[in-house]
């Protein structure tokens, strides 16, 4: 259902009012009429109103005071004041009052619609003017919000390269207030190790190439910030990405802005936690390994008891059938005196058997 504009018509002369009800009743309005300013305004404290057609000389209370009232507290309300003694004087004070247009009776029907018709299209582009403006208004303040709450340092750099912008965030790694960099070059705030690459990458930007990739740098330490020269401390890491405005953006004057709106996200505790998990995975790598050479050590000392117990006992079995007058006696001896200071000198973990295995073959012992 269309909107309906709503219009009150004020005059002391009841044929007057019924008669302009008349005229505009076929055109869609809704139409309230009153005789007197008073019952007018007690009418727009409680209901909406989009325009008044008001006589000027009535009792109790004028229209001219009638007007101040409305505008005074219903200023989007559009007025049109009527009288039958026309003047300049009374039509200036009218205009000058507020009133958006002054009509003088007698008045032709076409007139009366002309400016009815004015008046409330009047009426509807301040209606939308406000409601856009309400709108940017709350745009702009949720971009503001949005801006200034981000975890992210969020910048706009003019010709050559600086600052027209940027958030309180980078307060957090430079101990610099935003304000303070303000027509201070980007380079300022990095790391002088890294301003050769950050003034590449800014000039591509400028150029109007576009990347995807993020430049990784760090910028300057609070001490750093604070006393103008390199220090050896600890310098937050950053993400880069920047992209210049003049990428489908025109200005009102149809020219292309040059400059650059870009993001500083910091990774210097991601970056952190990834060196951190290098040297874990390194760690396990390392220990994989040592496992690795323990199990291998474990199998050889496995074979390698399996042969010195087998030699043990062909010795012990010799000995057992060789007499000590016998030549060979003395030899079998040493030997047996050899396998025992190798079994004393050995680590105790030989001693223990391979996961899994059984104790030695004994034909290995008397082969």
């Amino acid at each position: 259902m269309s909107y309906r504009p709503k219009i009150v018509i004020t005059d002391d002369e009841v044929r007057m009012t019924e008669s302009m009800r008349t005229l505009l009743g076929d055109r869609g309005y809704d139409i309230e009429t009153f005789q007197s300013g008073r019952d007018a305004l007690d009418h727009l404290r409680a209901n909406e109103c989009d325009l008044v057609l008001m006589d000027v000389m009535m009792p109790v209370m004028d229209g001219f005071e009638a007007l101040s009232h409305i505008k005074n507290h219903h200023p989007e309300v559009s007025v049109i004041m009527m009288t039958g003694q026309a003047s300049i004087d009374s039509a200036i004070r009218a205009l000058r009052g507020g009133a958006y247009d002054y009509l003088c009776k007698p008045f032709e029907y076409d007139e009366l619609i002309k400016k009815v018709d004015n008046a409330l299209s009047h009426r509807r582009l301040s209606y939308e003017k406000n409601l856009i403006h309400h709108q940017l208004q709350w745009t702009e303040a949720r971009y503001q919000y949005l801006v200034h709450h981000s975890p992210d340092i969020i910048f706009t750099l003019g010709p050559q390269n600086k600052f027209v912008f940027i958030t309180d965030k980078i307060k957090n790694c430079t101990g610099l207030n935003g304000q303070n960099l303000m027509g201070k070059s980007f380079t300022s705030i990095v790391y002088h190790q890294d301003v050769d690459k950050v003034s590449r990458y800014l000039k591509e930007v400028r150029s109007g190439k576009t990347t995807k990739e993020l430049l990784e740098l760090r910028l300057k330490c609070e001490s750093c910030s604070h006393n103008g020269t390199p220090c050896s401390g600890a310098h937050p890491i950053m993400e880069l990405k920047a992209a210049s405005m003049s990428n489908g953006i025109t200005a009102g004057n149809g020219e292309r802005p040059s400059e650059i709106y870009g993001i500083i996200r910091d990774v210097t505790q991601r970056k952190r936690n990834e060196e951190e998990k290098r040297a874990l995975e390194r760690q396990l790598r390392q220990a994989q390994k040592m496992e690795a050479i323990g199990t291998l050590a474990g199998g050889i000392a496995h074979d390698f008891n399996n042969l010195l117990m087998a030699i043990q006992g062909n010795i012990s079995m010799m000995l057992m059938h060789c007499d000590p007058s016998n030549a060979h006696y003395e030899r079998l001896k040493k030997i047996e005196r050899y396998i025992e200071t190798v079994q004393n000198s050995r680590p105790n973990s030989w001693d223990m058997p391979e996961r899994g295995s059984t104790t030695s073959n004994p034909s290995i012992l008397i082969a």
